[in-house]
């Protein structure tokens, strides 16, 4: 198991959007190879929200990351932020 934490920063009047925009882009995720788990988690004061994430490998992690056409996805992903107002 390989598990990769992200921490996030937000606006508190912003932090249900950004979550929101980030569990539409777990969905995506969850279909790639080698991807198991992830959980998102929201602070209380509103200004920090951290992804966890399992992969099978470190392996497959990184052929994730490097994978063909990961700038389109992240533009994919820059406008659904947008979409949510962030």
């Amino acid at each position: 198991m390989f598990t990769v934490v992200t921490l996030l920063h937000a606006r508190p009047e912003d932090q249900e959007k950004l979550l929101s925009a980030f569990k539409l882009s777990l969905e995506w995720m969850r279909k790639r190879e080698g991807f198991v788990a992830a959980c998102l988690h929201k602070s209380l004061d509103g200004k920090t929200i951290i992804n966890y994430m399992q992969w099978r490998s470190q392996a497959d992690f990184e052929a994730f990351v490097n994978r063909p056409g990961r700038t389109e996805r992240e533009r994919e992903f820059q406008e659904l932020l947008a979409e949510q107002g962030y």
